[in-house]
């Protein structure tokens, strides 16, 4: 069984439509869901991806449309 974790944690979009945009599409702060080893993370109806070395220091990519995206933990 896979254990979820839940975090408050900032979401910045960081594409629309493929290209980079400042300032960010989105920017909100909000409860998101991660998988047990943070490989995907559930925001809203959207799964992203984990990406390695993200262009522009992103670190997830939207699994169905493959917008960037920039998510960090609040403390």
């Amino acid at each position: 069984m896979t254990n979820k974790k839940q975090i408050e944690a900032s979401v910045a979009q960081l594409t629309n439509e493929g290209s980079f945009v400042y300032p960010w599409v989105v920017k909100e702060t909000l409860e998101v869901t991660f998988s047990s080893t943070f490989n995907t993370c559930y925001y809203g109806n959207k799964v992203l991806e984990k990406i390695k070395s993200g262009p522009n220091k992103g670190n997830y990519r939207g699994a169905e449309d493959g917008e960037v995206y920039r998510i960090w933990q609040n403390r």
